[in-house]
């Protein structure tokens, strides 16, 4: 197992290194790890290198699998969106389970912008478009034609957290059950949550975790860097499903802002946002309008899909709640908030839309 002392010399044994350069530049290794072993590696001279490593039996088939799907990006046009966003494939060691990737060299996640009250719109625009890119390949044709017979159907397991099963029930924590029974105590709330799973349709190459954590900015390389990272969930899904991840991700950003204490009710504390809605929507809109393009949705076609993305990004709300509660033995007023919102945007998404993500429902240039 690679730790931070032993990077170096498997870089070296593997040639991605030299002595000489060893020897003449700064080489620095910085320790990242959290489920994988993953270590940044700067150098003075040359690209940084990030290497990603799995530490569980469980995790070295997903370790594989992204490296899988980065190869396959490499049959691309350099042209290809995809090509522009994510990192460059350099290796992957399968004795060893190690993914070596080309890295960015001081870059900062989307999410730490954010947090800084930082909300660039020219990051959103690559991202919608390289998400079109990523949801135009066919399977079947295309340079990810030869994992089409190895593509896993996978469904988000959040569409299932308000009906847990006896698994769930032995590994959650106290904050994750009373998030369940907050969403069981609103009747509808399961029933609107099946419909998107009747509704689910499994018809191309989807990330499945799109975030502002798996974004990645750099300032080097000016304002038009950002990268997609970390494909270990990609899979075949719903394409709505990532557009709803982006959508609830820039939601989270403006619930989180709030400072609810649970004092007043919620309404009470909207308007001292740190980063209120408005702040929020020209990234949202930019975001979607490149995906809509690279697409090419267009009316009634735009307003089905952007409902459904609307919706499923509610149950990325739902995700969120169950991520941030796994060590909580009480909910947090903003997790509350988040699952009222949720509630919220499954009974109207059509207000949703227009009043939360400011997106029109049928655009005007359509």
């Amino acid at each position: 197992m690679l730790t931070q002392e032993t990077v170096i010399p498997y870089l070296l044994r593997r040639g991605h290194l030299t002595p000489a350069e060893l020897v003449a530049s700064g080489v620095k290794v910085y320790d990242a790890s959290r489920r994988n072993g993953n270590f940044q590696v700067d150098r003075q001279h040359g690209d940084a290198l990030l290497l990603k490593q799995a530490r569980e039996p469980s995790a070295l088939q997903t370790v594989g699998w992204e490296a899988m799907i980065y190869r396959a990006f490499q049959a691309l046009p350099a042209s290809h969106p995809l090509c522009c966003c994510t990192v460059p494939f350099l290796e992957y060691d399968a004795d060893e389970g190690v993914l070596v990737l080309r890295s960015i060299e001081d870059a900062s996640t989307l999410a730490a912008r954010q947090n800084q009250g930082q909300i660039p719109t020219t990051p959103a625009t690559r991202m919608g478009r390289a998400l079109g890119a990523l949801h135009s390949l066919e399977p079947g044709s295309s340079p990810i034609s030869p994992l089409s017979e190895r593509l896993p159907r996978r469904v988000p397991h959040a569409l299932f957290l308000h009906r847990p099963d006896h698994a769930f029930y032995c590994n959650a924590s106290h904050g994750n059950l009373e998030a369940v029974r907050i969403m069981q105590s609103f009747p509808a709330f399961g029933t609107l949550v099946d419909a998107l799973t009747e509704e689910w349709r499994a018809s191309c190459l989807v990330h499945f975790d799109v975030k502002g954590d798996n974004i990645l900015l750099s300032t080097q390389r000016g304002a038009r860097a950002g990268w997609l990272i970390d494909w270990e969930l990609a899979a075949l899904g719903d394409p709505a499903w990532d557009v709803g991840c982006m959508f609830a991700d820039y939601l989270g950003v403006w619930l989180w802002s709030i400072p609810i204490t649970g004092e007043h009710p919620p309404a009470h504390y909207l308007a001292l946002a740190r980063i209120p809605l408005t702040r929020l929507q020209p990234a949202l809109r930019a975001f979607w309008r490149s995906y809509r393009l690279a697409r090419g949705l267009t009316g009634n076609a735009a307003a089905a899909f952007l409902l459904s993305a609307t919706r499923y990004g509610a149950v990325r709300l739902i995700q969120r709640v169950h991520e941030q509660t796994r060590e909580a033995t009480d909910l947090l007023a903003n997790a509350i908030c988040q699952l009222q919102l949720s509630w919220n945007i499954l009974r109207e998404p059509e207000l949703a839309c227009v009043h939360l993500l400011g997106l029109e429902l049928i655009p005007a240039e359509a």
